[in-house]
């Protein structure tokens, strides 16, 4: 506990020392312990394995420990570790949903100060239902970081040209206003700044669409989301595209997109629960002629955020 240092021969166990660091640096009295980490989770898949890893330590060293720690805190460190030490510049989107998951509900989160509500989501006759590609990714050796850091150019151009220091994030910047910035801007940029901004709108929408329970429209999203990140974006892979690609001709499919930050990993579906057989058996068969490879299928719903378990 002395002397906790990043080891790139021990990648997992780096997101826990980072985590530890954390309560340190922070001035928390802890000490060296045992623990012993289970997980049903595919490792690489792009379905949050390492904030997944990150948020139950913080859970289980405030346990162990009895730190009185608020759920902000526990996202903030966790982020931290992987920011900070790992050095994957990601934002607080999967921590928070690890920490503040709700049954049966969607978060609706806005990055600005990390306010939320929550938009109830009632699968009734649908499932989520996720598609692991096989194509393994760790985000570390991913070109994940240079897309942070085209956002944050794109942002200080834009700021430049239309002389606005109040525009601090893509965020601030309307659609009408990047077309009008096209020919200022480096095509690439613009392609970056595009993606983001039309995937807020695509947000915003998605909420408008679950509070009315427009099922198929949320689904039309989730196919637009990821043409956005396969072509403005440029996360996406081959495999991928092909899951999405297929996944738009099968009935009882709602729509689908790459999951997380791409580069390999899962597709993420909404679909009809009583075709789920029928999809599986139609996606497995073609994906194995195509890759030689058998993707892995995972039905999944909402459930309540980390907590200490009984047994």
């Amino acid at each position: 506990m002395d002397d906790i240092s990043f080891d790139k021969n021990t990648h997992w166990i780096n997101y826990i020392k980072g985590v530890l660091k954390e309560y340190i640096k922070h001035g928390h009295k802890i000490s060296g312990f045992n623990m012993v980490v289970d997980s049903n989770l595919p490792i690489g898949a792009g379905i949050s394995s390492s904030a997944s890893l990150e948020v139950g330590v913080t859970k289980f060293v405030e346990e162990l420990f009895n730190l009185k720690m608020d759920k902000r805190e526990t996202v903030e460190y966790s982020n931290s570790a992987e920011n900070n030490f790992v050095g994957v510049n990601c934002g607080f989107m999967d921590q928070f949903a690890v920490v503040y998951g709700k049954e049966n509900y969607v978060i609706y989160l806005n990055f600005k100060g990390l306010s939320y509500e929550y938009i109830p989501f009632d699968l009734d006759g649908n499932r989520i239902l996720i598609i692991n590609t096989k194509e393994e990714r760790n985000l570390a050796d991913t070109k994940y970081n240079e897309r942070r850091n085209e956002c944050n150019d794109a942002v200080k151009l834009i700021s430049r040209i239309v002389k606005n220091k109040n525009i601090r994030s893509l965020s601030d910047v309307s659609l009408d206003l990047l077309y009008k910035l096209e020919n200022k801007m480096n095509e690439k940029l613009f392609r970056r700044a595009k993606h983001v901004v039309t995937e807020n709108k695509r947000v915003l929408l998605a909420k408008e669409y679950l509070l009315k329970g427009d099922v198929e429209k949320i689904g039309q999203l989730l196919f637009e989301s990821h043409k956005s990140l396969r072509y403005d974006y440029e996360v996406s892979t081959e495999k991928l595209d092909y899951l999405v690609d297929e996944m738009s001709k099968i009935k009882g499919v709602y729509g689908g997109r790459l999951m997380g930050a791409g580069f390999g990993g899962s597709v993420i579906s909404l679909v009809k629960k009583g075709e789920i057989d029928s999809i599986t058996d139609i996606i497995s068969d073609k994906y194995l002629k195509k890759f030689n490879i058998s993707p892995e299928f995972i039905e999944c719903s909402f459930s309540d955020g980390t907590r200490k378990v009984k047994i």
